[in-house]
């Protein structure tokens, strides 16, 4: 674990902003409904406490903070979340005034790319953090699966609460102008090794469809702007 992977992601992030500005630049004189619009893919898993505990509950805003708040709080608000420079101090670069300003609402709708939810708590004894060699160890917190669960054929698991929740967070954290659109989600299959009798009966597939939409639909139902789910 190194700084990289920060650095990488936040000239990232910078390119996004300075090609944002020059298509808005590039096309100012066109009519509005011939403008293009430009968003960044955000790729956010849902993270649930796994008690009731203010512990575990500062434990899951803290991992919200690191997948999602990483690339959506510059996008929105021109700094990284507080838990993330908290966590790794100068690791983690800094944005200038003038590149804060370009990133803000450098985005014509949020892009959020979603397919599964954990669980957090905080570390114990019973309950050790994650290794230090993992890349997401800055966190703090313990992951555990999602109760009750089924898992897909990468092992993730499968909870559509977890995205009616995300939504509803996006929206009240962020505001995002011109709503939200999930740009990327769907059910893993097995390959390519599944015989043509098996491969017809996506059963599976069209469950998770139908409650990943029931999902997206409360959301709607209750205010969240979703434009679109892909």
């Amino acid at each position: 674990r190194g700084r990289e992977p920060y650095l990488a992601a936040h000239n990232m992030l910078l390119a996004h902003a300075l090609a944002a500005a020059r298509l808005r630049k590039m096309q100012a004189a066109r009519p509005t409904d011939q403008r293009a619009l430009i968003s960044l893919g955000v790729h956010a898993d849902w993270r649930e406490a796994l008690s009731g505990s203010e512990a575990d509950a500062d434990a899951a805003q803290r991992s919200m903070a690191f997948t999602l708040g990483w690339m959506a709080a510059p996008l929105y608000t021109g700094a990284y979340p507080p838990a993330m420079r908290a966590a790794l101090g100068d690791a983690l670069p800094s944005f200038t005034a003038e590149q804060a300003a370009l990133l803000r609402n450098s985005s014509d709708f949020f892009a959020l790319q979603h397919y599964s939810t954990l669980m957090v708590s905080r570390p114990n004894a019973t309950f050790p953090p994650l290794p230090e060699t993992s890349f997401y160890a800055a966190e703090g917190v313990r992951w555990h699966s999602t109760r009750g669960a089924r898992k897909n054929s990468l092992g993730w698991d499968i909870a559509p609460f977890g995205l009616y929740k995300l939504l509803k967070h996006i929206d009240e954290t962020y505001q995002p102008r011109g709503g939200i659109v999930i740009t990327e989600s769907g059910f893993p299959s097995r390959g390519d090794d599944a015989a043509p009798h098996e491969a017809t009966r996506d059963t599976a597939r069209v469950c998770y469809l139908k409650r990943y939409l029931q999902a997206v639909h409360r959301a709607m139902e209750e205010g969240v702007p979703v434009r679109g789910y892909f």
